[in-house]
Order: structure tokens, then C-alpha cells, then sequence
């Protein structure tokens, strides 16, 4: 049968057709999510649409007002990021990538005060600064804002030597971070090797009532999560933390001390140098009070032994302990950890017992903290 040229054009036409629907109903999508957009390849002259993108995530931010949302097109972004006006309760500005891309931005992320109620969702953060405001490397994301989220983010440095979260300011100078949310997110590979004491994962310094809720927070060069000086009513549960130098630490620096926190349904495992869970005080440092470890699986490292059952520091200082079950975690528990997936898509971590796949981080963290510790060898 022949096919003529007529029918040819046509097929070409109903397929440019199709492709031209699927093209602007993808653009429609994002546009009803997106207010504004950046793009690698855009104008920070540019209005900032989706056919005419801005081309830094700065430029694209301070575009933004109460309730907007702005897009960053997939691709690498090597700038300091600095955020100085937010949103308002109710209508925040959200930062995020654009819908199934990935962006990423090299460079020291910094929410000033003015930039409370503000979002940063699903981009992937690489914390080497880029400018030097600080003497060494600064810490990223610094916030220095109240009622700031961070959601499905990769917050890394790749072991430059800095924090990787430092919230809040104990000298009140930059001002706290309280009501900080930090949720389903990888937080990994933060600070200087070999470990100097000095480099965390999350270091929550000065804030109040801050969450820090079903994360993987792994391979930091120091604790995985530090709450010091004057960390308050944090509530750190269903996250995994394994392979850090420290697992969770309190502490207090004079009459600054963290008190009331919880920390309840985690996997805190095979820490690297000290302990799982520790308190960690000097002589004239006022002692933490009712800071709770609760129904956690706890074990492993070189500080788990008789002496520190658990890895968990002895002399409970600062702290109580109710309800943890003691494990010894499988030789592979980092390399089980560890996620080949991106963020945009659901990983599985099959941590213990094997995880059901495709299951978020969150659930799968949240799984694992709260199953018993089932298959990691449960101790008497």
C-alpha cells in the first residue's frame, strides 16, 4: 500500500500536535505551581516567566512576595544565595525546583532575620561558599529566621570545613531560628575529615521549638545533630542517624543550656569516633533539664562497650533515657544507607529490614525508628 505524501504531512501535523499539548500542558502545570522562574541559560533582565527566565536564584527570590512561589530549572547554580525578606504566615515564599527537574546551587545558602516564613523544597544544596563573608568556610544554610522549612532537600559540602545547618545565633548578633522545620531531607557528608569536634550536620545553636523530623542524616564529620548552646523544645523524631562522628549531642555554654528537647523514635547508629547520644558539659556550664531520649534504636561505634552501653555516654548528663532498644547494627548498615535515587524520586532504605520499595524518606525513616529495630540485633 502506498502511503502518499498527504498522508505523511498528516501524521507529522497530528504528532507535532500532540507533542505541542503534552509541551504547553506540562507549562500550564508549572505555571499554576509557579509564580516566577530561573533558568542556567536565562537573563537576571528577563521578567522572570517561563519562556523568559531570570538566570540566579537571587534575582529570582527577591521577584518574589508573600505566597509566590519561584522555580529553579534543572542545572547548577554557583552562587552564595542570601534571603532577607520572606513571606507571612499562611502565604510563605517557597524556593524549589521546577516540577520533576533538579536544581542545584553551589554556594553558601543564608536566610537573614527579615526572611521568616520562607520555604526551600526538593533542591539539592552544596554548601562551598563562595564569596568568604566568614573568616573560614561560613556554614550552609545559615538561618538566622524564625519559621523557616527545609523539605526532600540534599544538603551536603562535601567536607569543606563548615556546618552544614547552623541555626540561630547564641551571641544575638544575627538573630535566632526558632520554629525551624527541617523534613525529609539528606543531610550528609558535612565538615572537615579527619574530625575536628567542630563540624555538624545540623548544629542547632540559638532557637526554640524548632522540628527536625524523618531525615537521613549521615557521614558528617562531627555530630550528626548538635543541640548547643541554647536549643529549646526541639523535637528531633523518625530520622536516621548513622555513621557521623557523634550522633546527638546536648550541651550548654555557662547559663546557655538546651533544655526540654526530644528526641524519640530515631535510628542513632555506629557513630564513628564518640558516642550515639552524649552531654557534653564543662564545670561551669548550667546543665540541661528535661531533655528526654525516647524509643529510640540505639548502638554501634567504638564508644558502644560495657562502660557505655549503647554508645550512649554513661553519665547521662543532661539527659533522660526511657525506652531504647539497644542494637548492634549490621557492618553494612552505611552501605544499605546510602541512596542511589534522586530526591525526586522515592528511594528505598533498607536499613535493618529491608524497606517496602518505593516508600519516601520520611516513611522510610520513620519505618525503621519506630519497627522494633527488627533484624539489627535487638541486645538483652
Amino acid at each position: 500500500m502506498r502511503i502518499t505524501a498527504f498522508r505523511v504531512l498528516r501524521v507529522a501535523a497530528l504528532s507535532w500536535l500532540f507533542l505541542y499539548v503534552v509541551v504547553s500542558g506540562a507549562g500550564a502545570a508549572a505555571t499554576k505551581t509557579c509564580n516566577r522562574f530561573a533558568s542556567p541559560h536565562g537573563s537576571d533582565r528577563a521578567s522572570g516567566t517561563l519562556r523568559h527566565p531570570f538566570a540566579t536564584p537571587n534575582r529570582l527570590v527577591r521577584s518574589l512576595r508573600p505566597g509566590q512561589t519561584g522555580c529553579l530549572r534543572g542545572g547548577v547554580y554557583r552562587q552564595d544565595l542570601t534571603i532577607r525578606r520572606g513571606g507571612a504566615p499562611g502565604h510563605p515564599i517557597v524556593l524549589r525546583s521546577y516540577p520533576r527537574e533538579r536544581a542545584t546551587i553551589v554556594g553558601r545558602v543564608y536566610l537573614a532575620r527579615g526572611a521568616a516564613y520562607t520555604t526551600l523544597l526538593a533542591l539539592t544544596l552544596v554548601g562551598r561558599e563562595i564569596e568568604h563573608a566568614c573568616l573560614a568556610m561560613c556554614p550552609s544554610p545559615t538561618v538566622n529566621a524564625d519559621h523557616t522549612t527545609w523539605i526532600r532537600d540534599d544538603v551536603t559540602n562535601d567536607h569543606a570545613d563548615a556546618s552544614c545547618f547552623l541555626l540561630g545565633d547564641s551571641h544575638g548578633v544575627y538573630g535566632p531560628a526558632n520554629y525551624t522545620t527541617i523534613q525529609d531531607d539528606r543531610i550528609h557528608d558535612c565538615g572537615k575529615m579527619p574530625p575536628t569536634n567542630y563540624d555538624h550536620g545540623i548544629y542547632v545553636e540559638e532557637s526554640r521549638g524548632s522540628e527536625i523530623i524523618d531525615n537521613l542524616i549521615y557521614d558528617n564529620a562531627d555530630r550528626g545533630i548538635q543541640l548547643y548552646p541554647q536549643a529549646i523544645g526541639t523535637l528531633i523524631t523518625g530520622n536516621v542517624i548513622a555513621d557521623n562522628g557523634e550522633g546527638v549531642v546536648f550541651g550548654a555554654s555557662g547559663s546557655q543550656s538546651s533544655s526540654d528537647n526530644l528526641v524519640q523514635s530515631n535510628v542513632i547508629v555506629n557513630s564513628r569516633v564518640l558516642y550515639n547520644v552524649a552531654g557534653a558539659y564543662g564545670p561551669t556550664d548550667r546543665i540541661g533539664t528535661g531533655n528526654m531520649v525516647r524509643g529510640n534504636c540505639i548502638g554501634g561505634g567504638p564508644a558502644d562497650d560495657a562502660a557505655n552501653a549503647g554508645g550512649v555516654r554513661a553519665d547521662h548528663a543532661g539527659f533522660e533515657l526511657l525506652d531504647n532498644t539497644l542494637v548492634t547494627p549490621r557492618p553494612a548498615v552505611k552501605t544499605t544507607l546510602i541512596l542511589t535515587a534522586p530526591l525526586s524520586l522515592p528511594p528505598v532504605v533498607p536499613l535493618g529490614t529491608l524497606a517496602p520499595p518505593a516508600i519516601g524518606i520520611a516513611a522510610a525513616a520513620s519505618a525503621h525508628a519506630e519497627g522494633a529495630c527488627a533484624g539489627m540485633g535487638i541486645r538483652a
